[in-house]
């Protein structure tokens, strides 16, 4: 039992907490825009 509280509970700790930081950037970083740049006019010729 003290083996697992004093190297096993950490390693599990920070294995969690690492999966959980992934997800969140990946799902973020994944996510669809609010609008689509594509249409957005690039140039205007003659105002």
């Amino acid at each position: 039992m003290l083996l697992f509280v004093k190297l096993l509970a950490p390693v599990l700790a920070g294995g969690l907490a690492g999966a959980v930081t992934m997800y969140g950037v990946v799902s973020s970083q994944t996510s669809t825009p609010d609008n689509n740049p594509a249409n957005q006019q690039i140039l205007t010729y003659g105002d």
